[in-house]
């Protein structure tokens, strides 16, 4: 489980601009909120940086090879705002049971592989269903 869980969290790492546009495609073709899902994706992508610039708190993994962004940076998670902006997006849908495993394990990932903290992926989800919510 620990090898699927690192391996899948360094794909989203990596992967993150071409998961997002794969799930976003999905979620076009089948979701019926999808101005929302664009406006809170956008939301995410401003302001995401903008509050990790402000609280500005390393990471668990600072210090580490392994480390994005050189361990700055950690709250919120910004992967796991936009996995919650998904979920927030696919409720009352089919696409709901696809989403939130995907979503929760993601998060759960990265606090596995120890580049996030739990109060940073908390942090993420809340923004995520906060800016679904606008």
């Amino acid at each position: 489980m620990l090898e699927f869980l690192w391996g899948l969290s360094w794909f989203f790492e990596d992967q993150l601009l071409l998961t997002t546009i794969v799930l976003l495609a999905l979620a076009f073709l089948k979701l019926k909120r999808r101005t929302a899902l664009v406006i809170a994706l956008a939301l995410a992508l401003l302001f995401t940086h903008a509050v990790k610039g402000v609280y500005n708190e390393a990471r668990p993994c600072f210090g580490e090879s392994f480390c994005p962004d050189e361990g700055l940076s950690g709250f919120p998670s910004g992967h796991t705002t936009v996995a919650f902006i998904f979920i927030m997006a696919s409720i009352g849908s089919a696409w709901f049971a696809l989403y939130l495993p995907l979503g929760l394990l993601m998060m759960a990932s990265r606090v596995w592989i120890g580049v996030h903290s739990i109060p940073q992926v908390a942090g993420g989800a809340v923004l995520g269903i906060l800016f679904y919510s606008i």
